[in-house]
């Protein structure tokens, strides 16, 4: 799900000139949390109880593939997270900051998962970002 603070920002990078984000980043979260469409990157990472108990000192970058068909996806280059300990994942997100914890940049868009991961310590979370624009049918 795209949220408002994404659509604002695809709006304002895209037709007013405002500056824009080139790289974004994936987000885990392991709170037993429903995402909605108000979420801001201010509030994410607390409400949704980001999980930072993965390999690296940031968060994991997205390469996106090319824009088609109002959709784009990284499924050329999947977003890997190599776990440093058991944890119960409950969805992801796409934000613009790369610090882990951080609750500034935009929040671009949030998925909760149809069933929670099971994670252990040493596996590798492979994820699939598909970002969609749709038009309403006529």
């Amino acid at each position: 799900m795209i949220t408002t603070e994404g659509f604002n920002y695809l709006l304002n990078a895209g037709l007013k000139g405002a500056s824009r984000y080139t790289t974004w980043y994936v987000v885990p979260f392991e709170g037993n949390y429903t995402p909605s469409a108000a979420e801001t990157a201010a509030l994410f990472p607390a409400n949704a109880t980001e999980t930072t108990a993965y390999q690296g000192l940031t968060r994991a970058p997205v390469s996106l593939g090319a824009v088609a068909g109002g959709s784009v996806d990284n499924a050329s280059a999947l977003a890997e997270l190599v776990f440093t300990a058991d944890k119960t994942v409950y969805g992801a997100a796409v934000m613009s900051s790369s610090d882990k914890g951080s609750t500034t940049g935009v929040l671009l868009a949030v998925e909760r998962f149809s069933e929670p991961r099971v994670i252990k310590a040493g596996t590798k979370l492979q994820l699939l970002v598909d970002l969609d624009l749709i038009q309403p049918a006529p």
